[in-house]
């Protein structure tokens, strides 16, 4: 993120209720399925939340092919501390079916979900996903 966003502010994880996380949009260069945020009334997406600048908003649209490849709406993020409304989340626009990710990709969202603690029950959740050697 501080490559892509030099001034942005890791504020920490949190999740979108009421969606999951899916598979939908084939990425080149990662060779395999990249994350997407699916409406689902049972389930919650987790990951990190960050303060960004207006240059940092446009420099992320770029990098995730808004509006075309990905759009973003505003949300609302539970956190440890309680609701941050307004949050930025990005999602597919035309979904595919499950692509599977790559393990090098799965792998960056475990890490992180690991190293910000997120709940058990999702980081057994990601461990079920299945993957691409490539």
């Amino acid at each position: 993120m501080k490559t892509r966003c030099p001034s942005s502010r890791l504020i920490g994880p949190g999740c979108v209720e009421g969606h999951r996380l899916g598979f939908t949009h084939y990425s080149v260069k990662w060779r395999g399925g990249t994350a997407d945020v699916v409406e689902d009334p049972k389930e919650e997406v987790w990951g990190l939340i960050y303060e960004i600048s207006t240059d940092d908003l446009r420099e992320l649209d770029g990098h995730e092919g808004y509006p075309d490849t990905y759009t973003r709406f505003q949300a609302r993020i539970r956190t440890e501390k309680g609701y941050i409304s307004g949050v930025w989340v990005y999602k597919v626009v035309q979904k595919e079916p499950f692509i599977p990710p790559t393990k090098e990709y799965l792998g960056i969202i475990k890490a992180a979900a690991a190293k910000f603690n997120f709940p058990e029950n999702y980081r057994q959740y990601l461990d079920s996903i299945r993957t691409v050697e490539c």
